[in-house]
């Protein structure tokens, strides 16, 4: 049976006020804990076959800390425009 696990991204940086809301990236304490989840999840056995994000720049690069800490392709992140 698929499951279908849903991940909020990290948290995200207000430094530049300047930056449009897709334009803002995760704060350190974000990148940090995107790592933690991903390990949690890997540590349950929760593995996935793709990651589906958002073009939000936060949310891209949560996505990316989850596919590197499963290894994973870049072309198993697809990015959905639809999801922003």
């Amino acid at each position: 049976m698929k499951t279908l696990v849903l991940i909020r991204h990290g948290k995200s940086s207000w430094m530049d006020k300047e930056l449009k809301d897709l334009e803002r990236p995760l704060k350190k304490r974000g990148i940090s804990d995107a790592a933690v989840m991903a390990k949690v999840l890997k540590d349950h056995q929760i593995t996935p076959d793709y990651i589906i994000t958002s073009p939000a720049a936060r949310a891209l690069e949560t996505a990316k800390v989850f596919a590197s800490e499963y290894f994973m392709d870049s072309n198993q992140i697809v990015t959905e425009s639809a999801l922003y």
